[in-house]
């Protein structure tokens, strides 16, 4: 491999661990507010209840309505979960991520939950009928 082509492929492989997934995103924008407010990042331990959250939305399922039993599955003794869906970014946001970390924020009830003393988080990103859904559950 010549030395052109192994810097090219160094490049796309940088580029793609930089950009990481929406999930991978979605993430860091939790940690990064929650570091600004003087707290701990969190272990991404719950990513398969968040995923669960985001299907029961694909099929219509009120899920916030479950959250006790789906969180006592996964072994947690208190948590909160919030999630935002949308179809189309607003203007001025960088990334879906950004849109709902940002509403998040502007909700007191989410945001209270974001910041909360939890030590376990996991994430989700779902798209389902053109629309993109955003889960994050938190706990204990």
């Amino acid at each position: 491999m010549t030395t052109e082509l192994w810097q090219e492929l160094e490049n796309q492989v940088s580029e793609i661990i930089t950009g990481g997934s929406p999930e991978s995103r979605l993430i860091s924008a939790i940690n990064q507010v929650r570091a600004d407010a003087g707290l701990s990042s969190m272990n991404q331990l719950l990513d398969s209840m968040a995923e669960e959250h985001n299907s029961m939305v694909c099929r219509g399922i009120p899920a916030h309505s479950q959250l006790k039993s789906r969180g006592a599955k996964y072994g947690l003794s208190s948590g909160g979960e919030i999630w935002y869906s949308t179809s189309s970014p607003f203007t001025g946001y960088p990334s879906f991520e950004a849109e709902a970390v940002d509403w998040w924020m502007n909700s007191q009830l989410h945001k209270s939950i974001m910041l909360g003393n939890y030590s376990k988080v996991g994430v989700d990103v779902m798209n389902c009928n053109g629309t993109q859904h955003f889960t994050a559950v938190f706990g204990n």
